[in-house]
């Protein structure tokens, strides 16, 4: 399943400083940081691309490569934005 989230023309996905999760069926479950935004020149935000800091390494995914990770606050699951890895 291919899935894009789209957002105002011209801006971004996700922003630095977001908590983000890598997904697909071959990857687990480990959060990063985006602490990169790489806009595409023609302004197609399903090309723009995010570098994501991990906890050993540091990758570059598109936005349909990644989603907003859950955090548990006081027993509810919340999008996680802005946070520490």
């Amino acid at each position: 399943m291919f899935s894009v989230r789209l957002g105002k023309s011209g801006m971004a996905n996700f922003n630095i400083g977001d908590r983000v999760e890598r997904i697909g069926p071959l990857w687990s479950k480990q959060q990063g940081i985006v602490t990169r935004v790489i806009r595409n020149e023609d302004h197609k935000e399903w090309l723009h691309q995010y570098e994501v800091q991990f906890a050993e390494s540091t990758s570059t995914f598109y936005a349909s490569q990644l989603v907003l990770a859950k955090r548990i606050s006081h027993g509810r699951i919340e999008n996680s934005v802005k946070g520490g890895v």
